[in-house]
């Protein structure tokens, strides 16, 4: 609408020269006079007295001048009902444009609002079947939450059957047998079984195998979004930054939201000074004849002398809608891009609101006639005597002003970007709760809560086995090691290692999770692990929740389509744990918080959650054997086909007794024998313990 040029000012105020030369010229610093030394305290002395200049503000050529011009004289022959039409028209289209602006920032905002709410609105529902129903999360919803995950057998990943530590321990594959029919069980014995090949497998994390930033994949998770959202720069990976010439997504937002601020900022220094220009001539006096406002050269530009009462009106109601506008702006263009979640997202909404600022002057030269325009273009701009000032510190008030604008203004993209960081990060470990706890357990298990299968595995890297020999099987089925296609393997590592700084004491027992340090250098400097305050949080519970005494097991992730996958031994007992993370879920009428307050607040760093992280290792009575780390039990049959009848007895499973050993035997392997219970639990499969 309007831009400002002011004009240099000049250190003193000095009449024009005969010569025509401007005032103030004997005090340029480049003139080849010696300017009069001044004393430290300077006082103004006579004809010292500051003239700031003139302030000279064109008309841009937009919908809000047509309107404000409109009714005054601009040489056009019109009749009294075609300037009453016109000056309607351009009231009306003014507002308009206006509004127009206002609801399509708003409606982009508006549409990734409603798009994050749908992400919330479904962990809202996971949290609340699990939490009152103890339903795990299904395949779909832990896909748009947590990401996909794949099992790769080691063989079709690395070329190989197995793997094999230095101290000679060995993570290889294995063959057993599956029950396929629960009959004949009153006799004690399992018939009916079927030979399944288990190999040792690696939990690939879709689409570049690892949680990393460098890649994006085409339908990223919740959890894959809110990382990139709330993940810093790094010094460590500055090179990685230059080289490959890539951007955080926090130093963008804060790149795109200053100049969303600046931008704002213009608009606003505009309509100051255009609100100067309507005090200028209030000041002055409003006329009544349309005919004495405007002067008409020979050249053909127009000069405004002064305004009508309805261009006065006008003008005052073009500054409030142009407020609003820039403030709708400010808030709603904020929002819009601290909801953007992406860098391709954030450059665009920024173009985006860019053009909007110019849908005034693109509105205008779509819609008003040529003629009018032409007037509007040739209107000269309006030039204003700023008052003069005796204080010597003007200049420094300058300075000082422009550059607390400039700094002003950055410093409050940084606070978006705090504000944003805050609350993403209630977001992110809302979603991870789930991701971490609600998973589906070990099928002779459902008294513990356990991780999505592949979450944790992948967040480790880690590579593991159903078969493990050797002097390490007790540090547990699974190590860690980066299986990158067509590279060798640089890192091998027992998944209850020191992962991280002052994970053991010198005494060499587990310390508390809140005194774990970063983790250590080689799992960062070999790449197989990215640094990321987020996923060291979860990599530390990843490795509270690993029980190396446990072993590989088969679940059943979606019982609709018979799925079933293989995952480690990852779980906490659900009285240890359950009430820490989601005991704040309760309705607000029992004096707890309800799902948003619970949400907004929750941090798996609280000390509560810690404190039971802590107390997953504590020796409980062992429900699964261990001692060797061979295959468990598998998702058992239990799934009924639909539309079977449901069993009217309690269901019988088999408890184990390694006493007994059979001479015929070949290898002499202890063999364990069952007798039936009545009790509402699982099949708990046989196992072979080699002497």
């Amino acid at each position: 609408m309007l831009a400002s040029l002011t004009q240099p000012f000049a250190s003193r105020s000095e009449t024009a020269r005969s010569d025509g030369s401007s005032a103030g010229a004997g005090n340029n610093e480049d003139s080849n006079e010696a300017a009069p030394r001044r004393p430290a305290l300077w006082q103004p002395a006579e004809g010292d007295l500051w003239q700031p200049g003139s302030l000279s503000i064109p008309l841009e050529a937009e919908f809000y001048t047509a309107a404000f011009v409109s009714p005054l004289h601009l040489h056009q022959q019109r009749h009294f009902y075609e300037r009453v039409c016109g000056e309607s028209f351009f009231t009306f289209g003014m507002l308009c444009v206006g509004m127009m602006q206002c609801l399509t920032v708003f409606g982009m905002s508006s549409y990734l609002t409603e798009k994050s709410a749908g992400y919330t609105d479904e962990f809202k529902l996971g949290t609340g079947l699990f939490t009152t129903g103890g339903a795990t999360m299904s395949m779909d919803q832990s896909r748009d939450l947590c990401g996909k995950f794949s099992d790769i057998g080691l063989k079709s990943l690395a070329g190989v059957d197995s793997l094999k530590m230095p101290d000679g321990t060995r993570f290889e594959g294995t063959a057993r047998a599956l029950p396929t029919v629960a009959e004949s069980m009153e006799s004690g014995k399992i018939t009916n079984t079927t030979t399944e090949t288990v190999p040792a497998f690696h939990s690939y994390k879709m689409p570049s195998g690892s949680w990393t930033f460098n890649s994006v994949g085409a339908d990223e998770s919740y959890i894959d979004k809110q990382l990139r959202v709330v993940h810093g720069a790094n010094f460590r990976d500055t090179w990685s930054y230059l080289a490959h010439a890539r951007v955080e997504y926090g130093v963008l937002l804060v790149i795109m939201v200053g100049w969303l601020w600046y931008h704002c900022l213009y608009e606003l220094r505009k309509i100051f000074n255009f609100s100067l220009v309507l005090r200028h001539f209030y000041d002055q006096g409003l006329v009544s004849d349309s005919s004495k406002t405007t002067l008409l050269a020979d050249d053909g530009t127009i000069t405004i002398t002064a305004l009508t009462n309805n261009a006065f009106l006008v003008g005052c109601a073009c500054v409030a809608m142009r407020v609003t506008v820039s403030l709708m702006m400010l808030v709603w263009g904020t929002s819009l891009l601290a909801a953007s979640w992406d860098k391709l997202s954030l450059v665009l909404n920024s173009l985006a609101i860019g053009i909007v600022f110019d849908l005034d002057g693109i509105i205008a030269y779509a819609c008003i006639d040529h003629n009018t325009m032409q007037r509007i273009e040739n209107i000269e701009p309006i030039t204003l005597s700023l008052p003069e000032t005796w204080s010597s510190l003007r200049y420094i008030f300058d300075i000082c002003l422009s550059i607390a604008l400039l700094v002003g203004v950055f410093l409050a993209a940084l606070s978006i970007r705090y504000w944003q960081l805050d609350t993403h990060m209630h977001q992110l470990h809302t979603a991870a709760a789930l991701c971490l706890f609600a998973g589906t357990p070990p099928a002779s298990q459902p008294d513990v809560l356990a991780p999505v299968p592949g979450f944790c595995e992948s967040l480790l890297s880690m590579t593991c086995a159903p078969n493990v020999t050797g002097t390490g099987s007790h540090h547990g089925p699974c190590l860690i090691t980066d299986q990158n296609i067509f590279q060798d393997q640089t890192v091998m590592m027992y998944g209850d290692e020191a992962l991280f700084e002052n994970m053991y004491d010198a005494d060499g027992k587990r310390q508390s999770m809140a005194k774990w340090g970063q983790p250590k250098e080689k799992m960062l400097s070999s790449g197989i692990w990215q640094e990321d305050t987020q996923l060291n949080l979860f990599r530390r519970i990843c490795t509270q929740l690993y029980q190396p005494e446990g072993t590989v097991d088969r679940r059943t992730v979606d019982t609709n389509i018979g799925l079933h996958t293989h995952s480690a031994p990852f779980y906490c007992p659900r009285e240890t744990i359950f009430a820490a993370v989601f005991g704040g879920v309760q309705k607000s009428g029992g004096g707890g918080k309800n799902f948003d307050q619970w949400s907004n607040s929750f941090d798996l760093n609280a000390d509560g959650i810690v404190a039971a992280l802590d107390r997953c290792h504590e020796p409980s009575k062992p429900s699964i054997a261990s001692g060797h780390a061979t295959l468990s039990a598998p998702a058992p049959a239990d799934a009924l086909v639909p539309g079977s009848a449901p069993a009217v007895a309690p269901v019988k499973f088999l408890r184990r007794h390694p006493h007994h050993r059979h001479p015929h035997h070949r290898r002499h392997e202890e063999v364990y024998h069952f007798k039936m219970e009545d009790h509402p639990t699982r099949w708990v499969p046989l196992q072979e313990k080699p002497t």
